[in-house]
């Protein structure tokens, strides 16, 4: 069941990663793309993009720059693998691939267009920053927190952005081309997923508009308890805490298991992204939930009665349950 298929790839970035440098002093990036693997011309687009994340941040001091690219670069590495594949099998399309990128570009545009109506993007030197991040800076000294957005901020969560669309790289070396009805399968849970976030984050989008349309004296009186309280527990919301990020880790799962209908073992090593992925939610929720609870007493009921994430379990509506 477990199987690492091309075992080398290590060797293949350990032996070509900085001679592909040297190739670049004589050639152009797309002549050395065509005569290396494609994994390092795609090591070489992620090494561009960690110094603009964390160049750009320091430039602008905001460390929101990963953020605005969180939706875009990994189908940018699919569609690089797609293309690779494409050139170097004489113009051929690799239709499991194709439809993989296709896939993550659906992910990525819905995505972009909801950061982009929150304000994410500004005018893309002045704009909005997570909300997190200023509260952890508060927490470190300036050395500490420049480390920090250089090693975590900049260059783990894009290698993240790199590993999670991995699975592309191991479909295009696979010899199996072709859809199957498992194929098909994996693309309409996909679409369900999507359309899962869509539902979740609209619903979150309208509550915070119409929340903060309101007085304080008009969030206390009203006869919602969501605007009562605070925080959105209707909908989706009302079944877990976070079904936006429930959705969004299920894509990417759907996403690897494409690379396992393709090599036909369970485990490969671009297993490492998801894996990651779901780590780095799981820390993202608890800070983000630990804030949340400081600004809002209920959310402590709102915790006991629905589930952090997959959407089952304690879900009744607040509405019943009683303050201590």
């Amino acid at each position: 069941m477990f199987h690492v298929p091309f075992s080398n790839i290590f060797d293949i970035i350990n032996n070509n990663y900085f001679s592909f440098f040297n190739c670049l002093q004589n050639n152009s990036f797309f002549e050395c793309q065509l005569k290396y693997d494609p994994i390092i011309s795609s090591l070489w687009i992620l090494t561009f993009i960690i110094i603009y994340s964390f160049v750009w941040s320091l430039i602008c001091n905001n460390v929101s720059k990963v953020d605005q690219i969180w939706s875009i670069t990994p189908w940018v590495y699919s569609l690089h693998f797609c293309y690779m594949f494409y050139l170097k099998n004489n113009n051929k399309i690799h239709i499991r691939l194709f439809f993989m990128t296709g896939l993550m570009i659906l992910w990525g545009i819905r995505l972009t267009y909801n950061f982009w109506r929150r304000g994410g993007y500004g005018n893309l030197i002045s704009h909005e920053e997570d909300y997190r991040w200023p509260i952890l800076r508060s927490k470190m000294s300036k050395p500490v927190f420049f480390i920090f957005n250089f090693t975590f901020i900049a260059t783990y969560q894009n290698v993240l952005l790199w590993l999670i669309a991995l699975p592309s790289y191991v479909v295009m070396q696979s010899k199996s081309h072709k859809l199957d009805v498992l194929d098909y399968a994996l693309v309409v849970l996909f679409i369900l997923f999507l359309i899962m976030e869509t539902i979740a984050d609209q619903q979150q989008y309208v509550f915070q508009n119409y929340k903060h349309s309101l007085s304080e004296k008009e969030r206390a009186s009203h006869s919602s308890p969501s605007i009562r309280d605070g925080f959105i527990r209707t909908g989706l919301w009302k079944y877990s805490r976070h079904p936006n990020y429930f959705a969004e880790q299920m894509m990417w799962f759907i996403i690897y298991c494409f690379s396992i209908v393709s090599s036909g073992h369970v485990f490969n090593y671009s297993l490492t992204g998801i894996v990651l992925l779901i780590l780095l939610f799981q820390g993202s929720m608890a800070f983000g939930e630990s804030i949340t609870k400081s600004k809002y007493p209920k959310y402590n009921e709102y915790i006991a009665t629905t589930s952090q994430c997959i959407p089952f379990g304690k879900s009744s509506s607040l509405s019943n349950v009683k303050s201590d």
